[in-house]
């Protein structure tokens, strides 16, 4: 074992040789161990995206917490944060270390992936990294006090370390820094794992050897700024190459766990049954864990089921300790009918984390479970929002119209089809709202599969042309720009079209009579709805904005049907426009129509209408209307006042 004292400059306010009781792992190798996926991101209290960005990543890491951890730098641009020049040195190391040029920005495990627009997808870069085994393990101990932080580091290689050139660093963070006015222009008042201070440096400490089996100690001293919450600090420490950049482990100073299974995140049901699911939580700190299993989100089709059993007994929520080296053992039932989908997120929130946020996050660790009927729906609804939850507007007017129906989100859209026939549906409705990217390769060669197959499409979204035909865009490669041309029938003209409200296009099937104003649901200054045209004449308008420039196209090939929006139906005001509009779409496109043909219909009262023929011949038909769901009894008398037969006796 070796141990280190690091000197930490003028701000050290005593220097002395650390030694502290603590818990030492010499010859202490847990027969197994699990990876801690770090997360860095770089951010500005003057940047608007990080504003709109922050809190969709905050909410993503307080999903994940324990799979994932993180450290935010504060850049020097585009305006001012005190976060920044309370330590300029560190935060502008770290961000130079990536070579960031733009906020905001995350890596992780040391690999930088841009601006955290998608929760999805980095729920994948997370799962990524934690199903790669580490030969490393991380230990972190800190006392906390008004004064200092004392912080001790052991390193336990479990076998041959090959990475080379590698650092320890270590972080000082404040868990939520949160200011009673925003401190910079972009509204932001909430910061989330704000880095404080690096030991000894934004630099690290070089290890210059692993060998198997030995621990090797590090120790760590630090005085507490006066402007700091010390209550809510904590210690974060990594492994890092910084030939790579790859981030071997990763470690934060209280326990963590994850949530283990062996269940798909997309799981295929069958019809009307019961299917249980097994998940464990093992504690691999080497002190008792306290968690509670709850399910932070339960969508299911009406008439399913969705139940905890621990220990034999069904439940809706699990509150346990778990032994160091001991494991928790629950099931997830699902009960299905004829068709649906159960959207659960099983959450286990880490009742031993600390800090003392109020801001609402519960940390802990999720499983977002998806179980999925396929048969017996109409329409494929593709949830590609980045997070967001606007596929909620589709799902109510479905409900309203009583419209067969499944939601997948995009990134499964590859394990769906792979047992799934899409072509097994009416048609499909691909939402990207103001996300990025609004199509993958893979997205395109699932659609154009569908659509040359004879199937009808509705895509929607603000800024799905710019994604595609401008060089900055996420979808700008040449497979995208054939499909929008040849099978939305589209031609891209300008990222912001000037328009603030739509007008129908007279005598369209779908567009005739609409007059509505265009929501801003992104944000005030996040609206550029997209001026697009019909490409070598192939589409027809349907909608155009008050410039009389088109925003909305239809497109019959003969084979296909296609209906492209270049705004989010959230966009749409009043629901009543976005219910007709979705309405006419799925008549046009599919042929699929809901209730609100019935009900306009429907009598408004009851009658009994004269029976025919009269006089009776050997037959006669008697004929009734119901102005609502009723229970009709329909009874036959003779001349006397007698009852002869009860013809019906039922709800209609």
């Amino acid at each position: 074992m070796s141990s280190f004292y690091l000197s930490l400059g003028d701000r050290l306010k005593k220097v002395f040789f650390l030694v502290l009781s603590v818990l030492l792992f010499t010859g202490l190798l847990f027969a197994q161990t699990r990876r801690i996926v770090l997360l860095e991101e770089a951010t500005n209290a003057g940047c608007p995206p990080c504003a709109s960005y922050n809190p969709g990543l905050q909410n993503f890491i307080a999903s994940n917490f324990g799979g994932i951890i993180s450290v935010r730098y504060h850049a020097w641009w585009p305006g001012s944060d005190p976060m920044y020049f309370a330590n300029t040195a560190e935060n502008k190391a770290r961000i130079q270390y990536y070579g960031i040029e733009g906020v905001p920005g995350y890596a992780i495990d040391g690999h930088f992936y841009g601006v955290p627009s998608n929760p999805d997808a980095m729920q994948q870069q997370m799962k990524d990294r934690l199903s790669i085994e580490t030969s490393v393990e991380i230990h972190v101990k800190a006392q906390y006090n008004a004064d200092s932080v004392h912080i001790n580091v052991n390193i336990v290689p479990l076998a041959e370390v090959t990475r080379t050139n590698i650092k320890l660093r270590v972080a000082i963070i404040e868990r939520m820094i949160t200011y009673v006015s925003a401190p910079g222009s972009n509204g932001e008042k909430d910061f989330g794992d704000v880095m404080r201070k690096m030991l000894p440096d934004a630099g690290g400490t070089l290890i210059s050897q692993f060998t198997p089996g030995d621990t090797s100690h590090y120790s760590f001293s630090y005085p507490v700024d006066a402007s700091w919450i010390w209550q809510d600090l904590s210690v974060v420490a990594w492994l890092q190459s910084d030939d790579t950049k790859e981030v071997l482990q990763s470690a934060i100073d209280f326990p963590t766990f994850i949530i283990e299974t062996e269940t798909p995140d997309l799981d295929f049901l069958t019809a009307d049954s019961t299917t249980s699911r097994s998940f464990f939580i093992t504690n691999l700190n080497d002190e008792p864990m306290d968690v509670r299993v709850y399910f932070k989100l339960k969508k299911i089709t009406s008439g399913w089921n969705c139940r905890f059993i621990n220990q034999g007994s069904e439940a809706d929520e699990i509150e346990t300790q778990i032994l160091p080296n001991d494991t928790l053992r629950f099931e997830l039932t699902i009960t299905t009918t004829e068709r649906g989908s159960a959207e659960v997120h099983v959450f286990a929130e880490n009742l031993n984390d600390p800090a003392f946020y109020g801001e609402g996050y519960g940390y802990g660790f999720g499983f977002k479970y998806l179980g999925i009927v396929t048969a017996n729906n109409d329409v494929l609804l593709v949830d590609d929002d980045g997070g967001e939850s606007y596929e909620s507007n589709f799902e109510t007017i479905f409900h309203n119209l009583d419209i067969r129906y499944i939601t997948i989100p995009q990134i499964k859209m590859e394990s769906f089809t792979k047992q799934a026939n899409l072509q097994d549906y009416k048609m499909v409705i691909w939402n990207t709202s103001w996300a990025f990217p609004a199509f993958t390769k893979n997205d395109i060669d699932i659609l154009t599969a569908y659509l040359d197959s004879g199937g009808s499409l509705m895509v929607l979204g603000q800024d799905i042309g710019w994604d595609i035909f401008d060089s900055q865009g996420n979808s700008n490669f040449m497979e995208a720009q054939a499909f929008y041309h040849n099978y939305l029938g589209a031609a891209f003209l300008e990222d912001n079209s000037g328009g603030l409200s739509i007008v129908g296009v007279e005598q369209d099937p779908i567009g005739d009579g609409f007059s509505f104003s265009l929501k801003r649901p992104y944000g005030f200054s996040n609206f550029y709805p997209d001026e697009v045209t019909s490409y070598q004449g192939k589409a027809t308008p349907v909608l155009k904005y008050n410039n009389e420039k088109i925003g909305g196209l239809k497109y019959d090939s003969g084979t296909h049907k296609a209906v492209y929006l270049a705004f989010g139906l959230e966009q749409i005001d009043g629901e009543d426009n976005r219910q007709l509009f979705l309405e006419r779409t799925m008549e046009w496109a599919a042929g699929i129509t809901g209730l609100s043909d019935e009900v306009e219909q429907m009598p408004a009262r009851f009658s009994l209408e004269q029976n025919y023929p009269n006089p009776f011949n050997p037959t006669t038909a008697i004929s009734y209307q119901l102005s609502a769901v009723s229970i009709v009894q329909l009874t036959v008398y003779n001349a006397l006042g007698q009852k002869v037969r009860t013809l019906v006796n039922e709800q209609q």
